[in-house]
């Protein structure tokens, strides 16, 4: 598990530096006015941005950029600008070279048969993710386009009025958006990318310690759920958080490799990946919280075991490291939005103690489901697999399994089970029951215990060893149609939508609507964005004075809201009323598109 102190102090060093500076950056991209005018672009719950000073706003972009600066020039003192520095960067670089020679001849010793159906597999899965990133109609991505990608590196960086941005995910669909400002390629190609190259590293990090159908197996199987299908296609950070909690396992089995060194790679890279894809996994989603800290008290709990008191310590100060890493890289949002939206919004304040511990079981109940693919049924999978890997360790440690599987249990499945069960410890101590979408990333972990439980009985027929992996068949077949299903309410509904969109569209001249509930809007605004960017619209949540509205519109069974006159056109769920309130002039800007004060 030890690194040389130089190399982690480097580490620490060059994390820092790169935090702090991006965040200043960040913040140098706008100034303290165009900061306040974010406070337009969500308006109508309630939510406003906290008051801070220019001064406040130019001291932290000034300390920022201070802290960022000192950390490098001390980071390019002890590394490049000295003999021993120069040999900790050489050490790192050639671990590099080793990992990626270690992965092409693993590549190379897989027969051509197992090539192919690696490949096929892959091609499969991807034309799956595709097909769905197309057809899916949007929902929370589209809010994530609407109310920040839109609007620029700040408001992606530093505005969250609701849980919605996931930062990191939505950078990277901002970085997309320059390319090309089209929704699916902003939001949608970056996660069928990610989730693509998520599923590669999963077998490859997996196939040298388990074995080629294991490997496959536990990755495919990951693929093809349907929570998994689903945000492969939906531009969040769900499966970004995934692929870095691969990192993290993989940086956490070579830390723990015996004896040391005996892997492709040392502990240099390791430990690179553990902290870098910590400090990034929060940053995508603050709930990746949940994989730091169960790769780090199972680091830790392993150290104690081993009395390694010095690996502790550099455990300890690493994960420090990562802490600061991922506070510097929020800055510009603690400062613009405060930490009370980050750290006290409604998805992590406390349940009462009653409430939680009667909703738990239930909860967790359909949690596992939904991460073995049926959310009904599902729990009895996770149920039986973990009982029959439990079996699995018990035999393991009376000496009853072959020594090369115990090892495979020991060494991977014991922390794989860690990775699936310690959320439940976190969960019980803040007293908070996640969505199923944030712990996406643990059905892996999930099927790896099922892989190796699966993978017994043929242990003594080696030759049989590919037939478990022929459930992928009717398992992703099931998983796909499932999605398919399930997303037709959303299709009808979207529908409903684009006909309310373009009848709207054809009266000439565009004319002022209001929008009686916040998803109308969202909708409205999402529509005129990317079907007619260049078009203005006017389109209110709320009456202003001064503006002749012409129609009303309101969702599904609603009564008519105030102002309503006639009805003129019902499209599905959505009903059009003729405006009949107070009339005035007419509006004197357009309001949609257009910058972030038309969001009003």
């Amino acid at each position: 598990m030890e690194a040389p102190p130089r190399f982690l102090l480097l580490l620490a060093l060059g994390s820092l530096a790169l935090a702090a500076g991006y965040a200043a950056l960040v913040l140098g991209t706008a100034s303290w006015a165009e900061a306040r005018a974010l406070d337009a672009i969500y308006p109508y719950e309630g939510w406003h941005l906290p008051a801070f000073s220019p001064a406040a706003w130019r001291q932290t972009q000034a300390g920022l950029t201070a802290v960022a600066a000192v950390l490098a020039l001390a980071g390019l003192g002890l590394g490049p600008g000295t003999r021993a520095g120069r040999a900790e960067l050489a050490a790192t670089l050639a671990e590099v070279r080793r990992l990626g020679a270690g992965a092409g001849q693993r590549w190379q010793h897989l027969s051509r048969w197992h090539r192919r159906v690696l490949l096929g597999h892959l091609a499969v899965l991807t034309a799956a993710r595709l097909y769905l990133s197309l057809t899916i109609p949007w929902a929370d991505d589209g809010g994530s386009f609407e109310y920040f990608v839109r609007h620029g590196l700040l408001a992606v960086s530093a505005y969250y009025p609701i849980p919605n941005n996931h930062v990191l995910a939505n950078t990277i669909a901002w970085a997309f958006y320059q390319v090309h400002p089209g929704f699916w390629w902003a939001m949608r190609l970056p996660v069928l990318l990610a989730s693509t190259a998520g599923t590669g590293l999963m077998f490859g990090m997996l196939v040298r310690r388990l074995g080629y159908w294991p490997a496959l197996l536990a990755a495919g199987a990951m693929g093809w759920t349907q929570l998994s299908l689903y945000h492969a296609a939906a531009g969040r950070g769900y499966w970004l958080v995934a692929l870095l909690a691969a990192v993290v396992f993989w940086a956490l089995l070579v830390l723990l490799e015996e004896p040391a060194g005996a892997g492709v790679v040392g502990s240099r890279l390791a430990w690179l990946s553990l902290v870098g894809a910590s400090i990034l996994g929060c940053y995508a989603v603050p709930t990746f919280a949940y994989v730091v800290t169960s790769a780090f008290s199972w680091l830790g709990v392993q150290a104690l075991l081993r009395r390694d008191w010095r690996g502790l310590a550099q455990l300890v100060a690493m994960g420090l490291v990562a802490v600061l890493g991922a506070a510097a890289l929020y800055t510009p949002l603690l400062l613009v939005s405060g930490s009370t939206a980050l750290v006290a919004n409604p998805y992590v304040q406390a349940l009462p103690a009653r409430s939680f511990w009667a909703q738990l079981p239930a909860h967790a109940w359909f949690l596992e489901g939904w991460l073995a693919g049926q959310r009904q049924m599902g729990g009895w999978v996770i149920v039986l697999g973990l009982g029959l890997f439990g079996w699995l360790a018990l035999a393991g440690r009376r000496g009853r399994l072959v020594p090369a599987y115990a090892r495979q249990v020991r060494q991977v499945g014991w922390p794989a089970l860690w990775f699936v069960l310690w959320p439940y410890v976190l969960m019980m101590g803040q007293r908070v029951l996640p969505p199923e979408r944030t712990l996406l990333y643990k059905a892996w972990f999930l099927f790896i215990l099922l892989a190796l439980v699966l993978l017994a009985w043929p242990g003594r027929w080696p030759g049989w060893r590919w037939l478990p992996g022929l459930l992928l068949v009717p398992y992703g077949s099931y998983e796909v149609a499932s999605q398919v299903l399930n997303s037709r309410r959303l299709r009808q509904a979207n529908a409903d939508y684009a006909a309310t969109y373009g009848w709207l569209a054809q009266r000439t001249p565009r004319q002022p609507v209001l929008l009686a509930n916040r998803f109308l809007w969202l909708w409205l605004r999402f529509e005129a964005h990317t079907q007619a960017p260049t078009q203005p619209w006017l389109a209110d949540r709320h009456p202003r004075p001064g503006v002749r509205y012409a129609y009303i519109l309101v969702r599904g069974d609603s009564l008519a809201p105030a102002g309503a006159g006639a009805v003129v056109r019902r499209l599905g769920q959505i009903t059009i009323y003729r405006y009949a309130g107070p009339a005035g002039a007419s509006p004197r800007g357009p309001l949609l598109p257009g910058s972030a004060a038309s969001a009003r």
